[in-house]
C-alpha cells in the first residue's frame, strides 16, 4: 500500500486551515532505491566500498517532532529560519539586547506560534507541519582497504595466507535532511536509529 503524508499549511492564504488546504504532501515509499559495490585489486592491495541510495520519500521526522516543539521547555530548540512578523521582540547577538523587528522575515519554515493561530506564515507547536520531512540521501555504507602479503614472506614463518584489512561502516552520507540519520528519520534514539560510524580492524589467516 502506497501511503502519503499530509501537513498543515494555509495553502490559499486565506487565513483558514479547512479542507480547501488539502494537499498531497508526500509519500513515505522511495520514488526509487540503488545500490553500488565495487572491488579493486592491485597487486597485493584489494579495496571494496558500498553506496545505497533512497530518493524521494518523506518520513515522520523525530528529531524535528522533538527540536521543534516550542511547547516543551525542556531541552534545546533547532536554530532553523522561519518566517518572523513586524513587531516581534528579537535578541541582537551583538549587543544582547531585546528589540522589535521593523519588518517581516520571511524565512523558510512557519513562525513558531503556541496559540490557535495556525494560517498566514504560523505554524502551532508541535505540529504536522515540521514533522514531515525530505528524507533523501545517498550512503558510504561500506568501505574496506586490505592488503595481503606475499606467499614467499608467509612461508617462511610457516603460515599459508595472511590478509590485514581496515573496514569503515557508514562512513559518510549525503542528504539536505537536517537531522542525525535520514534513513532512521522516523525512528527515535531508542529504536534503532540512528546508524554510528564503525571502525575495524582485522587479519584473515591460514595455517
Amino acid at each position: 500500500m502506497v501511503r502519503r503524508q499530509m501537513a498543515v499549511n494555509d495553502w490559499n492564504d486565506d487565513g483558514k486551515i479547512n479542507d480547501d488546504d488539502k494537499q498531497i504532501y508526500g509519500c513515505t515509499d522511495p520514488k526509487w532505491t540503488g545500490s553500488l559495490s565495487s572491488t579493486i585489486t592491485y597487486k597485493d592491495f584489494d579495496f571494496s566500498f558500498m553506496l545505497y541510495t533512497k530518493q524521494g520519500q518523506w518520513s515522520r521526522s523525530y528529531f524535528h517532532e522533538q527540536y521543534m516543539d516550542y511547547n516543551d521547555r525542556g531541552r534545546q530548540k533547532m536554530s532553523f529560519d522561519y518566517y518572523i512578523p513586524a513587531g516581534t521582540p528579537v535578541l541582537d547577538k551583538e549587543t544582547g539586547d531585546i528589540t522589535w523587528l521593523a519588518e517581516a522575515h520571511v524565512g523558510s519554515a512557519p513562525y513558531p506560534n503556541n496559540s490557535d493561530k495556525t494560517g498566514g506564515g504560523y505554524f502551532k507547536s508541535g505540529s504536522a507541519s515540521v514533522r514531515y520531512q525530505k528524507t533523501s540521501f545517498v550512503k558510504v555504507k561500506n568501505v574496506t582497504l586490505g592488503y595481503t602479503f606475499p606467499k614467499e614472506w608467509m612461508n617462511k614463518v610457516f603460515v599459508k595466507h595472511l590478509r590485514l584489512y581496515i573496514n569503515v561502516l557508514n562512513p559518510f552520507c549525503f542528504t539536505n535532511y537536517k537531522g542525525f540519520d535520514p534513513e532512521w528519520a522516523s525512528a527515535n534514539l531508542t529504536n534503532g536509529g540512528p546508524a554510528s560510524i564503525t571502525y575495524q580492524i582485522g587479519a584473515n589467516i591460514k595455517f
